[in-house]
């Protein structure tokens, strides 16, 4: 059986929703296998019962990918836009007003 997967190459990949989730099952079980089959199931957006099918060398590849993600140092975002309204990041906050 032929299975794709698609793995993220980048931080800016991985969505907060998916990170949560991710967090979520990591607080709550201590099974490694487990864990690492959720992580290819959450991150690369897989079914677990296909995920489990993998090969041992092919699960420990993938994993080591997707955990150097995170210790990538992420740039700063200094503004972006969520449904037509823009947020900033502002560097003085004792400059802020209430106006």
């Amino acid at each position: 059986m032929k299975l794709s997967i698609d793995i993220p190459t980048k931080l800016e990949d991985i969505t907060l929703r998916q990170y949560k989730r991710f967090f979520k099952v990591q607080e709550q079980t201590q099974d490694n296998k487990l864990l690492n089959a959720k992580m290819i199931e959450i991150f690369c957006s897989s079914k677990l019962d296909e995920v489990m099918r993998l090969k041992l060398n092919d699960i420990d590849t993938i994993v080591g990918m997707i955990s150097k993600l995170f210790d990538q140092k992420p740039n700063l975002v200094r503004s972006f836009k969520v449904n037509k309204v823009e947020f900033g990041f502002h560097p003085q906050l004792d400059d802020l007003t209430l106006g």
